[in-house]
């Protein structure tokens, strides 16, 4: 006796329902299950989707961010120093957050060599100098790249920003905030990419 999965009525047989006349077992071989395997090449592209979805993202955000931070300086160019080191900050933090460069591990090493020609040279000769080290010596850290060139991206259009917006008699001391602000700057995205460790991806 079997109950019919079609009719709900008690069967005589087994195979066929004796009410509805419905097969109520499968009959021939058995259908393979559905292969949860993925073609190699759909995952690279879903990859690369995402990756280029998270650049999108975060240079939207990053710009939105820039631009706040301008309105901020043309109103009152004084705020400058806190305006740019936590913009870059925060770029930092959305730079490992949205997966645009691999979480922290051991690159700090790397990105304090920067750090260190910062208290001597400027942030333009420093970037400069970086790029053209790595490519000669063909041991360029991409992470540390991505690092110094939104720093430096950022931190041109602020400088450009704060010199407009300041007024034509400046005080002295006020340039050597300038430098200040470069090695602060960098201090900042570099602990804003170290913190993005907290933070799940927000790109998935």
């Amino acid at each position: 006796m079997a109950y019919c999965k079609w009719c709900g009525m008690e069967s005589s047989g087994p195979a066929k329902c004796s009410w509805c006349g419905r097969a109520i077992a499968a009959t021939g071989p058995p259908k393979p299950a559905p292969s949860m395997a993925r073609p190699a090449a759909e995952v690279v592209e879903e990859v690369e989707q995402t990756g280029r979805r998270a650049l999108v993202v975060f240079f939207g955000c990053c710009g939105a961010m820039v631009v706040l931070a301008c309105v901020l300086i043309f109103w009152r160019y004084s705020l400058y120093p806190a305006v740019t080191i936590g913009s870059l900050f925060v770029a930092g933090i959305m730079l490992g957050a949205f997966g645009v460069v691999p979480p922290f591990e051991d690159e700090w090493v790397e990105l304090g060599v920067p750090l260190l020609f910062l208290l001597i040279f400027p942030a333009f000769f420093v970037y400069l100098g970086y790029l053209i080290y790595g490519l000669v010596t063909r041991e360029m850290n991409l992470t540390v790249v991505w690092l110094l060139s939104v720093y430096f991206a950022m931190l041109l259009v602020l400088q450009v920003v704060t010199i407009v917006a300041a007024p034509p008699r400046i005080p002295a001391g006020f340039y050597l905030k300038f430098h200040a602000v470069e090695f602060l700057g960098l201090v900042g995205i570099g602990f804003g990419w170290i913190s993005s460790s907290w933070f799940c991806p927000l790109s998935k």
